[in-house]
């Protein structure tokens, strides 16, 4: 884990625990959202409206910025405006199949779902374990775009 990441999730997660009322996964949700805005901050990431060059745009050039691990983008074939963002280690490592290990990374669900809302897009980013025999902590994020700025 890059040190930049743990000083922004110290700080998310003592926000967090501090107003910590209700919906846990929506305030994780919010809290990756939080980290979000100030890597947009510090890093002077643009805006994207070309929804194929952002998803790309997220996988190797601004998730790398957080932690370092091998992804791949895939576009879905039965569902329009879906994509898949697959990482073979996710940040909180662990084992993919336990629930409290989907559930910490419901954090980098709302990173990516607050870059999309930078950019205009409404989507929703969920996260589910999908370990194979190479990678056994893999996850992806299904990442289903709503609404584009265009609409």
């Amino acid at each position: 884990m890059k040190n930049s990441f743990f000083h922004f999730y110290l700080c998310g997660i003592l926000k967090y625990i501090a107003k910590h009322e209700g919906d846990a996964e929506k305030d994780l949700k919010l809290l990756g959202a939080d980290i979000c805005e100030k890597m947009v901050l510090i890093n002077d990431i643009g805006q994207d409206f070309d929804v194929d060059s952002l998803i790309f745009r997220i996988a190797y050039t601004i998730l790398p910025l957080l932690y370092s691990t091998e992804r791949m983008v895939e576009v879905s074939t039965s569902q329009i405006n879906t994509y898949f963002l697959y990482e073979n280690m996710p940040v909180f490592g662990g084992d993919s199949s336990s629930n409290d290990f989907i559930f910490s990374e419901t954090i980098i669900s709302g990173f990516i779902e607050a870059i999309f809302a930078f950019s205009g897009f409404k989507t929703k980013v969920t996260v589910y374990g999908c370990p194979k025999k190479e990678a056994p902590n893999r996850v992806v994020y299904e990442i289903v775009i709503a609404e584009s700025p265009e609409e």
